[in-house]
């Protein structure tokens, strides 16, 4: 069940090295969120050059090993995206 895996992602692993994909993913929008709530500051540029560059090796590990689709890996950048495009705007 996808609730599951959601919940191996979450704190308590925060501040472990990511292993997957899923979690690098989970680690990315953790530190993003965690900058612009300490700056409330939510009008940032994030270069996706920059983000693939880090979640890239975690994608063609997990691809490599066949515990991750395109497709999967694609909705799972669709829900980051989401993510990103439904955050407050902080006054």
């Amino acid at each position: 069940m996808e609730v599951h895996k959601i919940a191996e992602v979450l704190p308590p692993r925060a501040g472990a090295p990511p292993r997957n994909f899923w979690e690098a993913l989970q680690s990315y929008w953790s530190f993003i969120w965690a900058w612009v709530d300490g700056t409330e500051y939510l009008g940032f540029i994030l270069s996706w050059a920059f983000s693939t560059s880090i979640l890239d090796p975690f994608y063609r590990k997990d691809l490599g090993e066949g515990t991750l689709s395109r497709e999967k890996a694609k909705e799972l950048l669709e829900c980051l995206w989401i993510k990103f495009n439904n955050q407050p705007v902080l006054s």
